[in-house]
């Protein structure tokens, strides 16, 4: 059989009996209409019709299909662009709703059946910005992968996390190329790299070869992309130049594989320690019915004193120790690292019901010390009367610091307090040996106290200096000869007598 595709503006294709969609449901002011996939048998006898199936497919607005793969079972895989916010995608799919864009919208990536009675999977692909996905390839595990350009610059699933596996995790500007892999299922991204540096880069086809590795083709107008010497031609000659790459991508698992892709320190970076809140990201880490997460607040192990180990399943060991789970979905965990004097390299494993990931490498430090953060950028604080003290723009309830103000700040990963802890134990306190070195707007602030609050959090209350301008003002706490990460500020406004 032969499968071919291409756009209709046309009412009255020839569709056959079952098919997934048997209308054109309209266009926009692309005006390319609906997509359509036909299954042709090219040896049919002479007086009756090749045509054996035939499907439109495509929402409201306009859809452009650029790519077309059928694989041994002679499923047919579809990619490319729309506008349409009602394309029809399926339940369980990676991405159910239309996430943006004016110009060519979405992604898509779609697997139908032989009889193009069913769709396997249909989902977009897309962020804020624009997608076109002009590249399909399958492997022999039944991953899907793609290739096209975008400029979303977010486009990176989230079960990722920092992403570490990829050629390049962020995106750079202009249009930049991107690779994505599906799993078989359609529901879950198992690898996603961007690909170019300014200007416009384009991933127009690919192809695997026996061994898995990935050959892809690009247009590119980008000076910067990765090239292995020796190469046939290491600098961009002008205009917009052919760009070829060989990726070896990391083992493939099984879709419903319990994987870690990163982990990091709450609000920081991929250092833990010793009794530290982190974040585990991957995929499969819950069960499928926890998409959206819960939290140990009902855990019955509060009721000995205790914290749990154990949450709908699922649990988290570091060298060996248990961990405390405080939050599960089917992407993230949040836990309190156990009591370990030991440093050096650790071993971390995520075990969801019977299924464990394989062993995560991290490095177990001293101290790791890390504020808690308010979107990424304003540590956790508090005024002395307990009210939040932040940019006003978070809305009520936030006001700025005041120069020659103490104001309390959290954090983690700051060690051990003076006092010993119980493992295990729901309760939590005690001064730290020594105050860290605070910096705010590059002065050295005064410490009043530091301190464990409650488990794994650390209370700083600090004063800041008298001579501190008004904004977003950066502050750094050093401590154990460490010092926590550039980029956490605090919102300092002077306050006006009337």
């Amino acid at each position: 059989m032969v499968y071919v595709t291409g756009d209709t503006l046309s009412t009255d294709l020839p569709v056959t009996a079952g098919v997934v969609q048997k209308q054109n449901n309209g266009h926009g002011s692309q005006n390319t209409g609906d997509l359509w996939v036909a299954k042709i048998n090219p040896l049919a006898a002479a007086g009756t019709s090749p045509v054996v199936a035939l499907t439109y497919l495509g929402g409201a607005n306009d859809e452009d299909v650029y790519a077309i793969k059928v694989d041994a079972a002679e499923n047919v895989y579809l990619s490319g662009a729309t506008l349409s916010t009602d394309f029809p995608v399926t339940a369980k799919a990676y991405q159910t709703t239309f996430g943006g864009g004016t110009d060519v919208g979405d992604g898509f990536i779609v697997k139908l059946n032989s009889a193009l009675t069913s769709a396997i999977y249909s989902t977009y692909f897309g962020g804020r910005g624009d997608e076109f996905s002009t590249g399909l390839q399958l492997d022999s595990a039944g991953d899907v992968f793609v290739t096209g350009w975008t400029n979303s610059s977010a486009l990176t699933p989230t079960s990722l996390g920092s992403n570490p596996t990829a050629v390049q995790s962020t995106f750079a500007a202009g249009y930049d190329g991107y690779l994505a892999e599906l799993n078989p299922t359609g529901d879950s991204i198992l690898y996603f790299t961007y690909l170019g540096q300014g200007g416009i880069s384009w991933g127009s086809d690919m192809g695997m070869d026996a061994a898995g590795n990935l050959y892809l083709a690009f247009a590119t107008q980008s000076t910067g992309m990765p090239i292995v010497s020796p190469a046939l031609q290491s600098t961009l000659a002008g205009g917009q130049d052919l760009y070829l790459l060989k990726l070896t991508l990391p083992a493939v698992v099984p879709g419903n594989a319990v994987t870690i892709s990163s982990i990091n320190v709450s609000g920081g970076g991929p250092d833990i320690a010793q009794n530290t809140w982190i974040e585990i990201h991957g995929a499969n880490l819950g069960p499928a019915n926890l998409a959206s997460g819960i939290t140990w607040s009902s855990a019955p192990d509060f009721a000995v004193g205790k914290m749990p180990t154990l949450l709908q399943g699922v649990s988290v060991a570091i060298d060996g120790k248990p961990a405390y789970i405080y939050y599960v979905s089917t992407t993230q965990i949040n836990a309190l690292t156990p009591l370990d004097n030991n440093t050096g390299v650790a071993s971390v494993t995520v075990t969801n019901g019977s299924n464990t990931s394989a062993p995560f490498s991290v490095n177990l430090k001293a101290v790791a010390p890390t504020f808690l953060l308010w979107s990424g950028k304003y540590i956790v604080a508090e005024h002395l009367d307990y009210t939040y003290a932040g940019p006003a723009s978070f809305g009520s309830g936030f006001t700025p610091a005041q120069p020659g103000e103490t104001i309390t700040l959290f954090g983690t990963g700051f060690g051990l307090p003076s006092v010993p802890l119980v493992a295990g134990s729901a309760s939590q306190s005690g001064a730290l040996p020594n105050n860290p070195v605070f910096l705010i707007g590059g002065s050295a602030a005064t410490v009043v106290y530091s301190g464990l609050v409650s488990p794994g959090l650390y209370q700083f209350d600090v004063v800041v200096p008298s001579s501190t301008a008004d904004g977003d003002i950066s502050v750094t706490a050093s401590y154990g000869g460490v010092s926590t990460a550039a980029g956490a500020f605090i919102s300092v406004q002077h306050v006006t007598a009337n």
